[in-house]
């Protein structure tokens, strides 16, 4: 049992590390220039959703939002994710299922 659980765990590690590797050929000079400085300047964006206005709200998704808020100001004061910004995209789904479904 504890090879096979050895060789599931190796297997995901082998599959993750080739899904995060980047195939990407190689831009010109003009075009990498260009992207670097857009991608530099534009902040990073992470959804966040949460029953904000449910009765779920003041146990569950008020402070959710108010621990991801917390932590994109923190991020935000260290300088940000290689010198950009984080930008939190907050979404009420209200604590029904339909509605997550659609926000994810």
């Amino acid at each position: 049992m504890k090879k096979l659980l050895a060789l599931l765990l190796s297997l995901m590690m082998v599959f993750t590390f080739t899904a995060c590797s980047s195939n990407n050929v190689p831009a010109t000079t003009e075009e990498s220039d260009a992207e670097e400085e857009t991608a530099s300047t534009e902040p990073i964006k992470i959804g966040f959703f949460a029953p904000i206005t449910s009765p779920a709200a003041s146990a569950d998704g008020l402070s959710a939002e108010n621990s991801a808020k917390l932590a994109v100001k923190l991020v935000n004061e260290a300088g940000g994710i290689n010198g950009r910004m984080v930008e939190l995209v907050s979404y009420d789904d209200g604590l029904d299922t339909t509605q997550a479904v659609s926000i994810a």
